[in-house]
């Protein structure tokens, strides 16, 4: 699932790559509550060596494009893919370690204001962002790089 995730990133910033240029991606949250529950934009990527950076995403954000994740209170999971809807479940060990389910299982980790997905040697890095920010995205608007 990771690794189709980061292919379809990866081949959306090539055909963004042909025109524009890099931008500001806020909507960041600095004080929020450490935990999972809550909202995610994606700010890197690695798959198969492949380096997916925040510029890469500030760059597809101009258009419209986003990865983001919403964890849910009650378990349930949705991520956006470029305009795509999965929906899953989610789980915790712990306060720091728990599991992404779509497809197959993957690690997540918290830390702060930063979500970590793992599988293998792919990862994924999720900023959180406020609510705001996220409806932006999810519908393209301009109040998503804000």
């Amino acid at each position: 699932m990771l690794k189709r995730i980061c292919a379809v990133v990866l081949a959306a910033l090539l055909c963004v790559a042909l025109g524009g240029c890099g931008c500001s991606n806020s909507g960041a949250i600095t004080e929020e509550p450490a935990g999972f529950a809550g909202y995610w934009r994606l700010t890197s990527a690695v798959t198969d060596g492949e380096e997916l950076t925040a510029d890469d995403l500030a760059e597809m954000g101009e258009y419209g494009s986003y990865v983001l994740l919403a964890l849910n209170e009650d378990g349930t999971a949705t991520m956006s893919v470029l305009g795509e809807e999965v929906e899953g479940t989610w789980t915790t060990e712990d306060d720091v370690e728990g599991t992404l389910s779509f497809d197959e299982d993957v690690a997540l980790s918290v830390d702060d204001n930063t979500l970590t997905l793992t599988d293998g040697d792919d990862t994924m890095t999720f900023a959180r962002i406020d609510e705001a920010s996220y409806l932006a995205a999810l519908g393209g608007g301009d109040e998503a790089a804000s």
